[in-house]
């Protein structure tokens, strides 16, 4: 993995050469993650959430084409803005 930092926090991981859960998927932290994001995270189907601690920091985005892409990509800058 690939970790991505601002200033001294991470804030999200790409796949280099192993990947925590499929080869097509990232993950980032937004913590805590405002009401808001976290309802369109449950409206959002390429978000991982089986087995999914309350808890948990990390949130597991799959990517199955190009076109998800500019997703992944507003998920990562969201992610960047709340890791100051």
């Amino acid at each position: 993995m690939q970790g991505f930092h601002r200033g001294k926090k991470i804030f999200a991981a790409l796949p280099a050469t192993r990947s925590l859960f499929t080869p097509s998927s990232i993950i980032f932290r937004i913590k805590p993650m405002p009401p808001e994001l976290l309802e369109k995270v449950k409206q959002e189907p390429r978000f991982n959430l089986e087995g999914r601690n309350p808890g948990a920091m990390w949130w597991v985005f799959e990517i199955s084409s190009t076109s998800d892409l500019q997703d992944a990509l507003w998920w990562l800058g969201q992610a960047y803005e709340r890791a100051k």
